[in-house]
This record gives structure tokens, C-alpha cells and sequence, in this order.
């Protein structure tokens, strides 16, 4: 049996011994050494640790890929944390850092002490993480790292996807979702809390962040050098990592006499971008490229994924800005036969958004030009009497719906999936057929996030229509706990006619462009008929006159 180390060995011993955990250390870049050294209360070595301390807590100014420009130098006093919390940017060693500790104190940290553990006690350290595979990727390092050194490997004696075991099963490393139940009845010397911003909510619970780390805590009260690692990129302004960062190290950030001070007692608060942690496998010129490359791809996403910063949970979507440029002024439709009579016959999409009794019944038809411009071609809305309790009637909507769309020479409405087989059944009976388009929480973000894009690049024309500017500027993005968003209208209002838009546009994007008509001379016949109407237009003018005199 493989026998565990009883006494805590000194976290500067271990690191400065290649036989021990030396040559892993060396692997890690000065501002990720920096973050163990202060988490454990060791003195920084270098000018270079100095400076990495000070950039961790917000005394430094980046350029505008989070690289940094300038740093003030902040004091350094050892102290050893047992909450760290670290904010830092994607692809910076995140999970690296955590598994090194986490390394160190299953093997070093001295938690099997018969003086803090019973015999046959279950000794767990959980890795919980947003999602099982999250989990299982970041909890396998530990084994890595484990594996490289013949003095680290011999004391792991299980290397599973799920769970790991040291010393013969005294102690297990197993990966966990972020439920409330998680760890209530075990001993956990160490807690991993991976990601913490995007956490999903669950049933159990609306602020799993919270409940869980109460549990958690409750199972490390007799260990006493127990720790706690909650790393994450910042999300949406809530939840506990965000007030971690506004507490900051030992509630640095907040005046002697709040009382929230005394719950970042202990507590060490790191923060810093993706590019200022210096990430050997992202660093150099490929990672200035990469940094580049993915601030172009997602401008918005950016600021939030790569520069750790916080962003608001609720913003608006589609800015005044954006909307105005795209609203063909005194345009109120545009009708088929004035589109052709540019000489161009679009081919044309209608779409509804469907609703009887409390929302309103939109509809729409659109057409694209041959550059790509998605242009909307007509609107028609009809909205319930809520005060009388008068309801809409589908069978005059589809009946209105089938006219128009016979004008514009539509054959296929396209809707979302509310009330649609008994709308399919009856718009059959109209001679047009409705196909339905899931409005999920993934397409619904997509397809206006495509919307968005069209009116970046001037490639939608709008009709002059008050509900249109009202209903696309009213539009809130919202970004969930579960790393999802959300695109609607505020609490009370109505998206019935954006949602038309997007979809239109969605939808007409994929149609082919439109097809010049064709000049036909007129024959012979053809001009003898028109002299012929044009004689008895004459005539009848003639007699009208001759009637009024």
C-alpha cells in the first residue's frame, strides 16, 4: 500500500526540487508562478514576480489586445489565502494553474493526517465545472502532471475519465456538476470551481454559485489548511465572482466600515487578460495573430472573453444608429408591380409571427436584389382588443394573408412553430403552405445576430413604418448565467414585428437574386388591340362630358 504524506511540506520546497514538482514549475510563465507564490504566502523572487503582482491587481494599462503598457508598482506582504479567485482571460493557463496546486496539496498538503480524518473516512477533492466534459478534459491534467515525474506517479494509483485515486484510494479527485447537493456527507481538504461565470442554473436552485459553495464549505471545516480555487473569465455582472471583483484581495476594493469587508477576509482576488498572463503555449507572435484574429471574429464577445471584463447582463441590441440608415424614408410598401416596373422580377418570401388572444399578429414579404440587400416589401399587423376580450380570427388573417401573398406571387410562408399545425391545415384550405422555423435559444440569437451583420453592412432596406424603428431599437440582449443569449423585447413590450424582420431576412438571404425581365416587342395584333382600348377610352371620356354638359 502506498503510504500518503502526513505532514504539509512547504509549498517554496516543493517547487524548488526537480524531483519533487521543480522542472513542472519551470513550465509555468512568471505572472501564473506569480498567482501560487501569493496564494501560498511565499516571497516573490524577481523584479519580473513584482511587476506580475502588480498587474494582477489592476495596476497596469493594457493596449487594446490586453497586452501590457505600463505597470505601478504595488507592495507585496506573504500572506497564505485559502479562497483564491482568479479572473482571468480564455487560453491563459487557466486550468494549469489550478491543477499545479491542486497537485500539490493531494500529495504534499499533509489533508490525510489521521489528526484531521477519521479512519475510512471518504476524503474527496471535487472538480466542478459547468458541464461533465468541461470537468473531465481539466481534471485529467492533474494526472498529466502527475505522470511526468517518477516521484509524483507512484502515488497515483487510479487514472480514470471520471475520477482519479492517490494513495490506494485514500483520497479521490472525481468531477462533479455545479448542483446544490454537491459534497454534503463528504471531507474535501480542496475545492476546484471551474468557470464559475457560466455556470447553468439549475432546478435546484437559482444561484447555484452561491449554494453550492455554502456546501462546500460546510465539508472543509476540519481541514486546517483547506482550500478553495474558483477560476474563471468573467461573465455578466453577478454572481459571486463578480463580487469577488468588486471585494478584491481582502476586500482591498471596499472601505473599512462596509460590512460586506469581512467576507473577503482571506481571500486573494487575481485579475488579468488572456495576453498579459504570458501563456508559454499561446505567447509570441502566433498568440498576438491569434488574439487578432478572434477580436475581429467577435468585437462584442472580445472585451468580455480575452480581457476579463465584466459586462453588463442587459443591453441593447440593435442601437438607433444602425436602424435609421436602414429605413427607406416616405416608404410606406413597396408593391409588386412598381418592383417591376424597374425591370426586375424578385422572387419574394412572406413570414408571420402568429398569436390570437394577447399579442399581435404580424406579417411580411421580402425580396433580395442581386448585390445581396434583403429588401422589405410589405407589413401588415393585426392586434387583438384586449379591453373588449375580442380575440383574433386566424380564418380573416390567413384569408388577407392568402390575397397578398397570390399579389406578390408567394406560395410559402414561413413562421415559428406557435399554433402551426392547425395554421398549416388551414392556410392549405387558402392555397398556400406555412412551413415552420424553431425559435430555440440557440437559433433565435443566430438569426438575429445575422440580422445585426445585415445592418452593419448596409445590406437591408427597410419601409417607413414607426413600429418597425420602435420594435428593432426596443431590443435587449441578455446574457444568461448558462453562457447563452438572449434577444427580446423588454418586459411588457413587443418584438412581434422584429421578429418578422429577422426571419424575413434570414430566410431571403438564401433565395436567389432577382431575374431581369425580359423585352418583348409587341406583335402586330398587340398594338391593334391597344389602339382599340385607347379609341374606346376616348369615347367613353367623350360621353362623359357630353353627360355633364
Amino acid at each position: 500500500m502506498i503510504k500518503p504524506i502526513l505532514d504539509r511540506v512547504d509549498f517554496g520546497v516543493v517547487i524548488g526540487d526537480d524531483k519533487l514538482m521543480g522542472k513542472l514549475w519551470k513550465q509555468l510563465s512568471v505572472p501564473q508562478q506569480t498567482i501560487l507564490l501569493a496564494a501560498y504566502g511565499q516571497p516573490l523572487p524577481t523584479k519580473n514576480h513584482l511587476a506580475a503582482w502588480a498587474m494582477l491587481n489592476g495596476n497596469f494599462i493594457h493596449d487594446e489586445l490586453g497586452y501590457p503598457k505600463s505597470i505601478q508598482p504595488l507592495e507585496y506582504v506573504p500572506k497564505v489565502y485559502d479562497t483564491i479567485v482568479g479572473l482571468i482571460g480564455r487560453r491563459s493557463g487557466k486550468s494549469f494553474i489550478t491543477c499545479f496546486a491542486v497537485l500539490y496539496e493531494i500529495i504534499f498538503g499533509g489533508h490525510l493526517n489521521p489528526l484531521y480524518v477519521n479512519e475510512g473516512e471518504e476524503i474527496i477533492i471535487p472538480y466542478i465545472a459547468q458541464d461533465l466534459p468541461t470537468a473531465r478534459k481539466n481534471m485529467k491534467m492533474i494526472g498529466l502532471m502527475a505522470n511526468q515525474v517518477p516521484n509524483l506517479k507512484k502515488y497515483l494509483t487510479k487514472f480514470g475519465s471520471d475520477t482519479m485515486e492517490f494513495f490506494d484510494g485514500l483520497l479521490k479527485v472525481q468531477i462533479e456538476p455545479p448542483m446544490v447537493k454537491t459534497g454534503r456527507g463528504w471531507a474535501m481538504p480542496v475545492v476546484i470551481m471551474d468557470e464559475v461565470g457560466f455556470w447553468y442554473k439549475t432546478a435546484d436552485n437559482a444561484n447555484p454559485d452561491y449554494e453550492v459553495q455554502t456546501a462546500v464549505t460546510a465539508s472543509q471545516m476540519q481541514f486546517p489548511n483547506r482550500k478553495q480555487f474558483i477560476i474563471s473569465s468573467p461573465y455578466t455582472e453577478e454572481g459571486i465572482l463578480y463580487e469577488y471583483d468588486r471585494g478584491g484581495t481582502d476586500g482591498r476594493n471596499l472601505l473599512d466600515d462596509d460590512e460586506d469587508k469581512p467576507k473577503f477576509k482571506d481571500v486573494l482576488v487575481v485579475k488579468a487578460p488572456t495576453a498579459a498572463m504570458d501563456n508559454p503555449k499561446v505567447r509570441g507572435e502566433s498568440g498576438r495573430k491569434f488574439l487578432l484574429r478572434v477580436k475581429a471574429q467577435d468585437p462584442d464577445g472580445f472585451p468580455r472573453e480575452y480581457l476579463a471584463k465584466f459586462v453588463t447582463s442587459i443591453s441593447g441590441f440593435l442601437p438607433p444608429e444602425l436602424v435609421i440608415p436602414a429605413i427607406d424614408k416616405g416608404i410606406k410598401v413597396r408593391l409588386i408591380s412598381d418592383i417591376r416596373k424597374t425591370g426586375w422580377n424578385p422572387q419574394c418570401v412572406s413570414v408571420i409571427d402568429p398569436a390570437f388572444r394577447h399579442d399581435s399578429f404580424a406579417y411580411s414579404i421580402f425580396h433580395r436584389t442581386n448585390d445581396g440587400t434583403v429588401v422589405q416589401d410589405y407589413l401588415k399587423v393585426w392586434t387583438p382588443d384586449r379591453k373588449l376580450g375580442i380575440k383574433l380570427d386566424p380564418d380573416e388573417i390567413l384569408t388577407d394573408i392568402a390575397k397578398t401573398n397570390k399579389e406578390y406571387g408567394v406560395n410559402i410562408t414561413y413562421s415559428d412553430q406557435y399554433q402551426l399545425e392547425s395554421l398549416q391545415q388551414l392556410a392549405m384550405r387558402k392555397g398556400f403552405s406555412i412551413i415552420g422555423n424553431d425559435f430555440t435559444g440557440k437559433s433565435k440569437p443566430k438569426m438575429y445576430g445575422s440580422l445585426k451583420g445585415l445592418f452593419r453592412t448596409n445590406k437591408i432596406r427597410l419601409l417607413d413604418r414607426p413600429i418597425i424603428y420602435q420594435q428593432l431599437t426596443r431590443l435587449i440582449k441578455k446574457l444568461t448565467p448558462m453562457g447563452g443569449v438572449q434577444i427580446s423585447a423588454p418586459a411588457g413590450a413587443h418584438d412581434d414585428v422584429a421578429s418578422v424582420i429577422a426571419l424575413g431576412a434570414e430566410i431571403s438571404i438564401q433565395l436567389y437574386p432577382s431575374k431581369q425581365m425580359e423585352k418583348v416587342e409587341p406583335t402586330l395584333w398587340d398594338l391593334c388591340i391597344q389602339d382599340i382600348k385607347k379609341k374606346n377610352k376616348l369615347q367613353e371620356e367623350s360621353w362623359v362630358e357630353f353627360r355633364q354638359y
